[in-house]
């Protein structure tokens, strides 16, 4: 599930407080198209682009956060918050490879909050930058989206492939953004 937060920044942690249910995925209804539609794609297929969550929606103090585990029964590991930083994308071919940096707010109920719809948290320093990868059936064709957008569903063969020229491109936007990330020798703690 994803939604839109109001968000009061402070130093060190901020505030949430829940807005509305949104959609991230759908050629019509999403929040990625609709902030790609909204930017400059160029002319050409095949495009390799870059969205900064921090201002798209309008203001600073909105946030876009996916409910990892929304249908988890599990009465331990109920609530995993992650709040969307930057989406990255290679769209070719009538694909869209993606790969998202999420902000961990709560991990598993880790801090633990009493209501989702509205709390307060510091951020911790290792949870800036988790990244995932996955595909959407849909593209860019000279500046258009194109496609349905939309995630495939779960299965044993649906993983992202990320060819060569596709890693090395996805490798070369982060360490531009958070260089620390692919350093190996870096602490958990300078994350």
């Amino acid at each position: 599930m994803y939604y839109r937060y109001r968000v009061d920044r402070r130093t060190s942690g901020a505030r949430y407080r829940l807005i509305e249910q949104v959609k991230l995925f759908g050629c019509n209804v999403g929040q990625i198209p609709a902030m790609l539609r909204a930017g400059s794609l160029g002319s050409a297929d095949g495009v390799v682009w870059h969205l900064a969550m921090e201002g798209m929606l309008g203001t600073a103090n909105e946030a876009l956060v996916i409910s990892l585990k929304p249908n988890n029964k599990d009465p331990r590991r109920t609530l995993s918050l992650y709040e969307l930083r930057d989406v990255w994308g290679i769209s070719d071919n009538e694909w869209t490879r993606l790969m998202l940096r999420l902000r961990g707010l709560v991990v598993d109920n880790q801090p633990p909050i009493s209501d989702p719809d509205d709390f307060q948290l510091d951020y911790e320093p290792y949870h800036e930058s988790i990244f995932t990868f996955l595909y959407v059936d849909g593209s860019v064709d000279h500046g258009a989206i194109t496609g349905r957008w939309l995630p495939s569903r779960p299965s044993p063969t649906n993983s992202l492939l990320l060819w060569p020229d596709d890693f090395r491109q996805f490798t070369r936007i982060v360490r531009q953004v958070v260089p620390y990330v692919l350093d190996i020798t870096s602490t958990r703690a300078e994350e």
